[in-house]
């Protein structure tokens, strides 16, 4: 079942309209194979928030065995991948290096564990046995889709890579291969020493997990929130230092998220201590969403969305 249909543009030459040229390449088959199977949700093109992260996840499946995260790549020429899982790939002859997407897709993967995990009780009930059992027992299975002009060099690739790479066309085929075989084993399961079984979403909370996730997702909020403050976006702010009161800042990213970076003092405060709270409601459960130079905080209860600072 569709729940989140692919919509992107995939019209010009840019390297943004192929790169949404693949994922449209995906999502038909993702469509033509699960469009109606009625406990397999298909969402395309999220955008999963978590405290100061983001996750652009441009497929996700939903089943009662867990998820499935698909991230598309446009890749016209060849690939190859090292034993340190280094990629690269060809371009007019010669060779790059690029980001690892399996990479990305396990950061996105965790992002949407921990967004998933601060709601449990959302669609697993009140029982906190079961609660436990599934947050330690979910399936993950990360899967990379290139572009089917792409040439893999599958020789060169270390076998658990491999498996997880696929072409485009081939999608479907590899999403009901993992989906059986971990359905089999789920089914086959004999519990041993103090192993615990591995999850099994029945229809009731698969049906809640997902309203939880459309919850969740704030491409849509974003995008209009976004465009209601384009006008204001001709102006640069900055977010005074909170130890100095200055406005010479920049906001950077680091290992526990976003932080505040004072030129003045040299002082880092994280934004999480710093005093943003939504100006329409007054909330202070903020998200911090990035695009290009200037920042936004997003509101978790009235979905508000106010632009805050420019790096410019």
């Amino acid at each position: 079942m569709i729940i989140k249909p692919f919509t992107k543009s995939t019209e010009g030459f840019s390297n943004t309209s192929f790169g949404n040229k693949n994922e449209a390449d995906v999502a038909f088959h993702l469509n033509r194979k699960f469009a109606d199977v009625n406990d397999i949700f298909v969402f395309n093109d999220l955008l999963i928030t978590h405290e100061s992260m983001s996750a652009q996840i441009d497929h996700l499946l939903v089943y009662k065995e867990g998820f499935i995260i698909i991230e598309s790549k446009s890749i016209h020429g060849e690939v190859s991948v090292n034993d340190h899982g280094e990629w690269s790939r060809s371009i007019n002859g010669k060779w790059i290096g690029i980001k690892s997407p399996l990479r990305q897709a396990q950061l996105q993967e965790d992002i949407l564990k921990e967004a998933l995990l601060e709601r449990v009780s959302e669609f697993l009930g009140k029982i906190l046995f079961k609660q436990k059992t599934g947050i330690k027992n979910w399936r993950y299975n990360r899967i990379c889709a290139v572009s089917n002009s792409a040439i893999i060099h599958r020789k060169s690739i270390p076998d658990d890579q491999n498996a997880m790479i696929v072409k485009a066309d081939t999608i479907g085929e590899k999403v009901t291969d993992i989906i059986e075989k971990n359905r089999f084993q789920a089914s086959q399961f004999i519990q041993l020493s103090n192993k615990v079984p591995p999850v099994r979403f029945n229809q009731n909370e698969l049906e809640a997990l997902v309203e939880v996730i459309k919850r969740i997702d704030v491409s849509n909020t974003s995008k209009l929130a976004f465009h209601f403050e384009s006008g204001k976006e001709d102006s640069i702010k900055k977010l005074a230092c909170p130890s100095c009161g200055r406005e010479k800042t920049e906001i950077s990213y680091g290992r526990f998220g976003y932080f505040l970076k004072c030129t003045t003092c040299l002082k880092n405060t994280s934004l999480k201590n710093t005093a943003l709270h939504c100006e329409k409601c007054n909330a202070s459960t903020l998200k911090i969403s990035k695009r290009k130079d200037n920042f936004y905080m997003i509101c978790e209860h009235c979905n508000e969305a106010t632009y805050v600072h420019s790096n410019r």
